[in-house]
């Protein structure tokens, strides 16, 4: 009769990060090793031919869990797994990752720990009464007492855990900066948030840039067409989140470079215009399940005050002292 031959146990590195409270490395292991026989936990990449990464975080007021098993044949498995518990999320990760290891023989459900060993009580003593024999009376020697205060133990605060998280948006965007009248266009918006986990005040900062696509303005000393090749900004806020509710208030920094062509008869002039504006800004928005959707307006001041003059004929038109900035955006955090 053959017997099947036993499969080695694979060495695996494992790397494991989680906030406080959350079990540490060692029991992520130990209950990974629980699961299945077939890891041995190596502490360098070179010695192992199975890797599992495990980070867990805390987001919109439940914990995260980012799982990838790698194997040396190249080989990979990813999932992100959710719930209000840490240990919930720890203990399904360990499941996962023994299910890709392990798959015919892991462990779904942990073995009950053995019970205690329960010692019977010795056997009573019988100690014959000893014969008392009065003592002398002792001598009493009164000595000072000192008394020492109690040391006084400073409990140290608890350490602040601080949430990072980034984002990306994408969509439609309006501006009236170069001649006051809306010229449409499309762009993106990369930012950061960082706050307090459990707090609802944020800080929030991005970096935008779009393509508009300009217009011709006609007036009677003749015709100035301009182009809005790439319009960038800068903005920090502060804002809020409460359940669904997303919101921010801060200002902003914008630059636009504007290509400028004066037509006048058959003679044209050429220019590159670089057009700046400050101002304050207001964000509101929708989040379900990571996906944002959000309203974004700002309202610039001109820091250059220019007007497109055809010589000898005399102004076309200026640029606005004022002007409003928008744009309807579709994103996600991360």
């Amino acid at each position: 009769m053959l017997l099947a031959a036993t499969p080695e146990p694979r060495p695996t590195l494992v790397e494991y990060q989680a906030p406080i409270g959350c079990p540490d490395q060692a029991a992520f292991q130990a209950e990974l090793a629980a699961r299945t026989d077939l890891v041995r936990f190596v502490p360098k990449v070179s010695e192992a031919t199975a890797r599992v990464t495990a980070l867990v975080s805390f987001k919109n007021k439940r914990f995260e869990g980012s799982l990838v098993v790698e194997l040396a044949d190249g080989a990979r498995s990813k999932k992100t797994l959710r719930g209000p518990k840490c240990e919930t999320v720890t203990r399904a990760m360990t499941l996962t990752a023994a299910l890709v290891l392990d798959p015919e023989n892991a462990k779904t459900v942990l073995p009950e720990p053995p019970p205690p060993v329960v010692t019977p009580p010795p056997a009573p003593v019988v100690v014959e009464p000893p014969v008392v024999v009065a003592p002398p009376p002792p001598v009493v020697v009164v000595e000072p007492v000192v008394v020492e205060p109690p040391p006084v133990i400073v409990t140290p605060p608890p350490a602040e855990i601080r949430s990072l998280e980034l984002e990306a948006r994408a969509g439609a965007w309006l501006s009236t900066g170069v001649s006051g009248q809306v010229d449409l266009g499309a762009g993106g918006r990369v930012g950061v948030n960082v706050g307090r986990v459990e707090q609802p005040l944020r800080f929030h900062a991005s970096l935008g840039a779009a393509g508009l696509t300009g217009r011709t303005v006609t007036a009677t000393p003749g015709s100035v067409r301009y182009a809005t090749r790439l319009l960038v900004e800068l903005d920090a806020a502060g804002g809020f989140s409460w359940r669904w509710l997303r919101a921010r208030f801060g200002g902003f920094v914008q630059l636009a470079p504007v290509f400028v062509e004066g037509l006048d008869g058959d003679t044209r002039s050429t220019s590159q215009r670089w057009l700046w504006a400050v101002g304050p800004l207001g964000f509101v928005g929708v989040e379900f399940s990571g996906w944002q959707v959000g309203l974004r307006v700002g309202v610039g001041v001109a820091l250059r005050q220019e007007s497109y003059v055809i010589v000898p004929r005399g102004e076309v038109f200026s640029v606005p002292g004022a002007s409003v900035t928008g744009a309807l955006e579709v994103g996600r955090a991360f």
